[in-house]
């Protein structure tokens, strides 16, 4: 990757996050976002509305309330 490519890139971002995007070397920094969003997608979509449903106990959130915030 160009020096100027590095330059643009590291205006894009939060300075808090410069020295973990800088131990990504196989992939542009957009294209592991987009990689990480299909891949967490493709998990989201095997979850069963029964597992979404699930709570370990009573006013526990849910599998779905969990992620939700996560996201």
């Amino acid at each position: 990757m160009s020096n100027d490519k590095k330059q643009i890139m590291a205006n894009d971002y939060v300075a808090l996050f410069r020295h973990y995007i800088s131990l990504t070397k196989e992939f542009e920094f957009t294209e592991c976002i987009e990689k990480s969003t299909s891949y967490t997608l493709e998990v989201l979509n095997k979850i069963s509305e029964e597992q979404g449903d699930f709570s370990y106990a009573e006013d526990k959130w849910t599998t779905k309330q969990l992620i939700r915030v996560c996201l």
